[in-house]
Order: C-alpha cells, then sequence, then structure tokens
C-alpha cells in the first residue's frame, strides 16, 4: 500500500498588490573642509565622549599628537581639538 498525502492550499486571486514606488536622491549640504595637517598615520570614527555622534580621531606624527574633531550631531565638527601624545602616535 502506498500512502499518498494532499495538501488544500488557498491561493488568494492576487498575491501581490501593485503600489507606486518613488525613488528620491539624498540631498546634501554643501561640502566642509576640515585642516588636520599633514603626516597623518592613522585615523579612527568613534563616539570619543559619548554623545551618541561619531567623531573623527587622527594620529599625526608630524605634531606628535593625536587629533579629534568633534561631531556636533548636525552633520558637521567643531574645530581640531589636538592632544599631545609623544613621538610616533598611531
Amino acid at each position: 500500500m502506498q500512502w499518498q498525502l494532499l495538501l488544500s492550499i488557498p491561493i488568494p486571486d492576487s498575491i501581490y498588490s501593485q503600489s507606486t514606488i518613488v525613488a528620491t536622491l539624498p540631498v546634501f549640504s554643501s561640502s566642509v573642509n576640515y585642516s588636520v595637517g599633514s603626516n597623518l598615520v592613522g585615523i579612527e570614527i568613534r563616539d570619543s565622549v559619548a554623545d551618541n555622534y561619531l567623531d573623527i580621531v587622527i594620529a599625526n606624527n608630524w605634531l606628535n599628537a593625536a587629533c579629534m574633531l568633534h561631531n556636533m550631531g548636525d552633520g558637521t565638527f567643531y574645530s581640531q581639538v589636538s592632544y599631545l601624545s609623544g613621538s610616533s602616535p598611531q
């Protein structure tokens, strides 16, 4: 004797519905340049002050410093702040 499994699956008249898809392009503000010096040997992006905004930390070999651009939370950064680190920061 052979068993047979019969499934009854209801299928609606339309599996999908027609909808309108609107593609929007991102809007960018004009660019802003931030001076961070030369001889950069490393960069890290992190929330360094626990304010939920990503800051930019740069190791600057010429200044022997770690330079930081603190995020203002609106897509811009405060001016660079340098922290002396001794020779050859990484």
